[in-house]
């Protein structure tokens, strides 16, 4: 079953999220064809062509389409597919891209029982079609065996995929800090202007009317502020945490402003 994407005025990208090939009419329920080998034109990490049957519609296949000539994709079945009287086979397709802008809009279905049905090859590959060079075979056959599940792990591949997709959408998110090799330089802001970049080079330190926070011979980083912080020498830490402690139990701490334990700050 060859896809193809033409183009229409307005129309210079596509996405096709999901596709399912169904039978009709073989019993109460529509019966679904399990495909084989799947091959696009182009694809990119991005917009792989066996994302349209991983059941997740966020994903797809899609790209560009240019005026000379559409965007093609070849689907092969599982098993050779007979259809008996009153049966229909019924294409199913889903949408679910951003805008109108990448939503198909003329298509074309071409139905073959060829078993080697011609390859919709992307430009490079289709030059050494017409090269003829021997040499060329090789590389036309790992770039097909590379493109499609018609393999004997396709099976085995879909499941993978789909319990992948499965743990990503109901694993929680963690966003997770990593420091950068060359920390960006950081100056003093006259008057809190960032655009000012006149103001004396700093490197990550504490106040000086607190304790000593004293790294020498690096830059002090993420786990040098935490061992500050729980310091026996940093009574601040404790100050706080107890004052906080003493507001929640007794509704007013030891001192008045739990949050504010600078200069401005009362003196009970």
């Amino acid at each position: 079953m060859l896809y193809e994407v033409f183009v229409r005025k307005g129309f210079d990208a596509f996405l096709l999220s999901e596709i399912r090939f169904e039978i009709v009419g073989r019993g109460p329920r529509p019966w679904p064809v399990e495909l084989g080998a799947m091959v696009p034109d182009e694809e990119t990490d991005r917009f792989l062509l066996r994302r349209v049957v991983d059941d997740n519609d966020i994903s797809g296949w899609g790209g560009d389409v240019c005026q000379e000539s559409p965007r093609r994709a070849l689907f092969t079945f599982a098993q050779p597919l007979t259809l008996k009287k009153g049966e229909t086979l019924r294409v199913r397709m889903l949408h679910n891209g951003r805008g109108s802008s990448t939503m198909p809009g003329r298509i074309r279905f071409s139905a073959t029982s060829v078993d080697a049905p011609e390859l919709p090859v992307s430009l490079p590959l289709r030059f050494a079609l017409d090269a003829k060079d021997p040499s060329q075979s090789g590389v036309l056959r790992a770039a097909f065996d590379n493109w499609t599940g018609g393999n004997a792990n396709w099976v085995e591949i879909r499941a993978l995929e789909r319990e992948r997709q499965a743990l990503r959408d109901h694993a929680p998110v963690c966003h997770i800090a990593h420091a950068v090799n060359q920390p960006r330089e950081t100056r003093v802001l006259p008057r809190g202007n960032w655009m000012d970049e006149s103001g004396a080079v700093v490197e990550p330190r504490t106040p000086r009317f607190l304790n000593p926070f004293e790294v020498s011979g690096r830059r002090a980083t993420r786990l040098d502020l935490a061992n500050w912080l729980v310091s026996r020498d940093n009574p601040l830490t404790a100050r706080v945490f107890v004052n906080r402690m003493w507001k929640t139990f007794f509704g007013t701490g030891l001192r008045r402003c739990s949050t504010i334990w600078a200069r401005r700050a009362s003196r009970r």
